[in-house]
């Protein structure tokens, strides 16, 4: 008896913690709803296509950035799944001191800080799963209800913790009401020599990284790297109704159903 009520009291607990957390995230996230209806923006990611990207370019609009893009132009907002990387106390001090709206998934990291800063809003992931083939169906119907709706962040927090463009910034970003949505540094692809990123990771983070491959591939149950597993629910923007309002500045990009469009040719008349 005592062990089916401490079984009890411990569901309990979690549940309440989950609804704790969704409330406290939801009260921040409200503020940002629709607050730029109609404007342009561009996000993020670290693939060495970034550095293509000139800086004068990234100032005409609004920047969300993703994990470690902030050492290649400081964001207006910033958004990070990967909470665990070398490069994380630098990027929150970054924030921190400019005062800069910063979304963290804490799962994933090692040691959840005991100081969060007045410009931190932790996600609430509702889904966590490691399955990003097309295979899982709950996973392609929370997506692609999240593509469609934004809104639904409020009640069930972000849809996953896996991919931090399709899965935080994408749903961020539309929830706030961006009108055209550019990627930038969103390769997805395995370089043949240099480096995953814009700039050469640490020896660290790259034991992190292969892990991670290995972590993702073994779950996975598949032969697929840990870009084509991640690279997945990016696609799945081609099936919303969402899908016209966002454009791939990536050349080396291997995502399929974004339209690529060069910098240069960004119309903003």
């Amino acid at each position: 008896m005592k062990r089916l009520g401490k079984k009890i009291l411990g569901k309990i607990k979690r549940h309440s913690g989950i609804f704790i957390s969704l409330k406290r995230q939801n009260k921040q996230l409200k503020k940002f709803k629709n607050l730029h209806q109609g404007q342009d923006c561009i996000i993020l990611g670290a693939g060495p296509s970034l550095n293509e990207i000139p800086h004068d370019f990234l100032s005409k609009m609004t920047v969300i950035g993703t994990n470690l893009s902030f050492k290649y132009h400081k964001p207006d907002y910033w958004v990070v799944i990967d909470a665990q990387y070398s490069w994380m106390n630098e990027g929150r001090e970054l924030c921190r001191d400019n005062n800069i709206p910063a979304f963290i998934n804490w799962l994933w990291a090692p040691q959840i800080p005991e100081t969060f800063y007045p410009n931190e809003i932790s996600l609430h992931p509702y889904q966590i799963t490691t399955d990003q083939s097309p295979d899982n169906k709950q996973l392609r119907t929370n997506l692609t209800k999240t593509f469609n709706n934004p809104v639904q962040i409020e009640k069930r927090g972000f849809t996953s913790v896996n991919s931090v463009v399709p899965e935080g910034a994408i749903p961020l970003a539309l929830y706030m009401g961006f009108k055209r949505i550019f990627l930038a540094g969103v390769d997805f692809y395995i370089p043949t020599d240099g480096t995953f990123h814009f700039m050469e990771d640490t020896k660290e983070d790259e034991d992190k990284i292969d892990k991670l491959r290995s972590r993702l591939k073994k779950d996975d149950k598949s032969n697929k790297d840990l870009f084509d597993i991640k690279r997945w629910p990016i696609e799945l923007i081609g099936e919303s109704k969402n899908s016209h309002r966002i454009f791939n500045l990536s050349e080396k990009s291997t995502v399929k159903n974004i339209p690529k469009i060069n910098y240069r040719d960004v119309d903003f008349s």
